[in-house]
């Protein structure tokens, strides 16, 4: 199975994020993984990187004699790589990029790693990939969209109407592993109606979520529901947004140790 050389910005800001100079304890040789509620929607033929952060002892195979990785729910894995991060007092933080290309619906709770005859399993939560249409984008996410988030209690973008004609927004959708509380537009709370944007317009859209006690990270594709004055309603796909990972804690790493 190839490795694969990759730049990883987010990467290294997720595993920077808690250092130690304090000498990690000996582990079991077994990574402990994050658990990760995600629904990630794609297009027939898209490519997709998973990022599974962990947790594993200095001395473990995992950063430099894994040589394959699988997936459960029928997803291939056509490459990895293993980023190795920061120590602290639980051990030394990693993230394991997997590259997949699911091109149907599916979903994957566990990962396998092998070395050699030997292989472990380890939960990671739970990854929902759906395809998805190809929609034209009548509503865009300007340069300032926020793709990495430090809490999993709120996401926000701001939207610009691309097309020449009045639209009007509706509720987003963040799939069923999410469900927003409130969603204000510019400060208003936007309830069960729409609103509308004008040509060019540019709207903040802000949704604030409960506390979520069933996974450590949160990955989602935000859709908004695009009225047009015609009765179509156009499904607009935003970009990838991750929740909770750009500020890992004393208390988050812990929770990883154990599981």
């Amino acid at each position: 199975m190839p490795r694969r050389a990759v730049s990883l910005s987010l990467t290294a800001a997720l595993a920077a994020a808690v250092a130690s100079c304090t000498p990690e304890p000996r582990m079991d040789n077994s990574a402990h993984f994050a658990l990760t509620e995600a629904r990630v929607r794609l297009t027939g033929d898209q490519t997709y990187s998973m990022n599974l952060l962990f947790l594993d002892d200095a001395g473990s195979p995992v950063w430099d004699e894994l040589g394959a990785v699988s997936l459960d729910g029928g997803v291939e894995v056509t490459g990895f790589e293993v980023v190795a991060g920061d120590r602290t007092d639980s051990g030394r933080l990693g993230n394991l990029m997997v590259d997949v290309e699911p091109g149907r619906d599916a979903v994957v709770q566990q990962v396998e790693l092998r070395y050699g005859d030997t292989v472990q399993t380890h939960r990671i939560g739970r990854w929902q990939f759906v395809e998805r249409e190809q929609t034209d984008p009548l509503v865009d996410a300007v340069d300032r969209y926020i793709a990495g988030y430090p809490s999993t209690d709120h996401f926000e973008a701001e939207l610009t109407n691309t097309s020449d004609s009045t639209v009007a927004l509706g509720t987003p959708d963040f799939g069923d592993i999410l469900q927003p509380r409130a969603v204000l537009v510019d400060g208003a709370p936007m309830g069960d109606g729409l609103v509308e944007v004008g040509p060019d317009e540019e709207v903040t859209l802000r949704a604030s979520f409960a506390p979520q006690e069933s996974a450590d990270f949160l990955v989602v594709t935000p859709v908004v529901p695009v009225h047009q004055a015609d009765g179509t309603v156009v499904e607009v796909y935003l970009p990838e947004a991750n929740l909770g990972m750009m500020d890992i804690t004393d208390e988050d790493v812990s929770a990883i140790a154990r599981r």
